[in-house]
């Protein structure tokens, strides 16, 4: 996949290129999209966004989730992760974690 149209509504469809996607563990008809902005989106299979987790600090580049899918672990263009409590959506972190580009991120069950 390289783009995805998403939409509050048909009206306002766009397409954009799309960095990273993954479905939510035992959740699969949940799918999390990360594109260069600084929104991460929950959709569902129709790709209507359901939740939606915002950038503290410059644009998303890519995100690991948590084994259970109780978390996202998502960085940005400027060096910060930031944790997220996946169904609320709150915030729970934001970390500057290295001084050069951070391209991705992963997430070990131990």
């Amino acid at each position: 996949i390289k783009t995805v149209s998403l939409a509050a509504t048909p009206e306002q469809t766009t397409n954009v290129p799309v960095l990273h996607l993954s479905l939510l563990p035992k959740q699969i008809d949940r799918i999390i999209v990360c594109d260069r902005s600084s929104t991460i989106r929950m959709t569902s299979q129709e790709l209507v966004p359901s939740h939606t987790y915002q950038s503290s600090s410059g644009e998303f580049t890519s995100f690991a989730l948590s084994s259970k899918g109780s978390y996202l672990y998502a960085v940005s263009d400027q060096q910060v992760l930031h944790v997220y409590e996946v169904e609320s959506g709150k915030l729970e972190s934001a970390v500057k974690v290295h001084t050069k580009d951070v391209t991705s991120v992963a997430h070990h069950p131990h």
